[in-house]
């Protein structure tokens, strides 16, 4: 049995259509020595009686059910409970290639990486599968953490970076002694005020081009809707890193503004789309 222990945090929200897919996913992992903890966020349909039942037939499995308070709560519930030295994240309408876990470990220990990110499928239908393309084209890439970092800030539509799902992290980054790094509760973005976070705490992260998660794009998922919420989220999340980051003495202050003007561009671009008469609620947002 390999030495390492990861742990899979998977947040359940109402989605017993897709959740037993899910986890029959991580169940087919070759890679064998992990657990699974499903954090039930107050589900209102049957996420929850399904968590059980799947833990009554695997011992690796572990249900937390609590009060809904939205998925960066359920991920930190499983940080705080997670006894592994690696910690992956998985959205539970999303799925993962039997190889994943193996693939991100082996590529860890190769490169003695604090964090490793793979590429991933988009699915749109249950026939529709593309594989997204990635801005890192080479096979494995090898950056340090302030170099990621960089490389995250000047590119425009950096989402396979931002994103967790696609990722193993060292346990340590998100519990060291100089700082707890959590998820911010109640935000639509919450990858965007945490990742970056997690690069600048690195010394090795790697990139593999190679698909191993499927992640699926539904029409009523928070990500699929732009709200003012979203808008507002994305804004804050702006200024929790140039906070941080100004801070924190970290050295991409050139990137930083870049990072800046290319998002609430693209922000003020959408905007600019929508067809109703709160497009200037939205427009003041960006203004405020």
């Amino acid at each position: 049995m390999m030495k390492e222990k990861i742990s899979v945090i998977v947040p359940v929200y109402n989605v017993e259509a897709y959740l037993e897919r899910c986890v029959e996913s991580i169940l087919k992992q070759t890679y064998t020595n992990f657990e699974l903890l499903l954090i039930d966020d107050g589900s209102t349909d049957q996420s929850g009686a399904l968590c059980d039942q799947l833990a009554s037939k695997n011992e690796n499995i572990k249900v937390f059910h609590i009060k809904n308070a939205g998925v960066s709560n359920a991920r930190n519930i499983g940080i705080q409970h997670s006894r592994g030295e690696w910690i992956t994240f998985i959205d539970s309408d999303d799925f993962i290639d039997s190889s994943m876990c193996e693939i991100l470990f082996t590529t860890a220990e190769k490169y003695s990486s604090d964090i490793v990110s793979c590429n991933y499928y988009i699915l749109r239908a249950e026939n529709h599968i593309s594989v997204h393309p990635m801005l890192i084209q080479e096979d494995e890439k090898v950056f340090s953490g302030i170099d990621i970092l960089k490389y995250y800030l000047i590119k425009t539509e950096p989402f396979d970076l931002n994103i967790v799902c696609n990722k193993i992290f060292k346990a340590d980054l998100f519990n060291s002694k100089d700082g707890q790094i959590r998820f911010p509760k109640g935000r639509v973005q919450e990858d965007n005020f945490t990742t970056f976070r997690l690069f600048a705490k690195s010394d090795v992260v790697t990139t593999i081009n190679q698909p191993l998660y499927y992640y699926l794009q539904r029409a009523d998922s928070i990500m699929a809707s732009f709200s003012k919420k979203f808008v507002k989220d994305t804004i804050d999340s702006h200024t929790y890193m140039a906070t941080y980051l100004l801070e924190h003495k970290v050295d991409v202050m050139c990137e930083l503004q870049l990072y800046l003007l290319n998002s609430y561009t693209d922000l003020y671009r959408k905007i600019c789309l929508l067809d109703n008469a709160d497009k200037q609620d939205y427009i003041d947002l960006l203004m405020e």
